[in-house]
């Protein structure tokens, strides 16, 4: 899911591809992997390996997009 969010897909699409996950739970583990990127960016600079940074910083700005970059209840 996570996947598709960061391939463009909408919001729309990825719920009707996984109807038994609610909205909620698809946002918050995006959520999760964004932090995930954040922490091996930052792990990744500290042990000298910048190319990896740049990866995992690339992935968490195509996770931020529409309804991830809206204030909302689940950010922290």
């Amino acid at each position: 899911m996570v996947y598709d969010w960061a391939k463009k897909k909408s919001f729309v699409e990825i719920k009707t591809e996984y109807p038994n996950v609610e909205e909620g739970n698809l946002i918050k583990v995006m959520l999760e992997v964004k932090k995930i990127c954040k922490t091996v960016k930052d792990m990744a600079i500290l042990i000298g390996d910048l190319a990896l940074g740049q990866r995992m910083e690339t992935v968490a700005e195509l996770l931020n997009r529409e309804i991830m970059s809206t204030q909302s209840l689940y950010f922290t």
